[in-house]
């Protein structure tokens, strides 16, 4: 294994770490009644889970978009991840941008965001388990 194979491989273990930090964060912040910061915390942990399964295929991009864009073309589309998955993400990316960048107030229940943090832990659950597998998969091969 190369330098550059062992320096994607700590990104992708911290990046699957920081996924589930940031799912603490996101159950801390649901506790305290933040539910548009809770929002963020849930798709920025979906996010880190994904940055870390795209660079599987040695795949990144700088904006939020190129990720989405590479995460339906490389892994939904091909059918390595379940298409549900896509529409969650998709669906959590349009709630953060719209908490976070909204010129009206967005309002999110505790109901539903409680509802997303659960399907969020069942995501970064399943991008990270597939993640491993691949890595995994690929030393095996060298």
């Amino acid at each position: 294994m190369s330098l550059h194979d062992k320096d994607r491989i700590s990104f992708i273990n911290y990046r699957i770490e920081r996924a589930k930090e940031t799912v603490g964060e996101a159950e801390s912040n649901l506790d305290l009644n933040y539910f548009n910061l809770t929002v963020n915390r849930i798709y920025y942990a979906m996010f880190y889970s994904v940055e870390a399964l795209l660079l599987t295929k040695d795949i990144s991009s700088s904006k939020h978009s190129g990720v989405r864009s590479f995460f339906h073309k490389d892994f939904i589309k091909t059918g390595l991840v379940d298409m549900k998955y896509g529409e969650f993400y998709d669906e959590m990316f349009n709630k953060r941008e719209a908490g976070d960048y909204e010129v009206r107030p967005v309002k999110f229940t505790k109901e539903e965001v409680r509802r997303w943090l659960d399907n969020a832990k069942e995501f970064v659950a399943e991008i990270n388990k597939l993640t491993l597998r691949l890595i995994n998969g690929n030393k095996n091969k060298k």
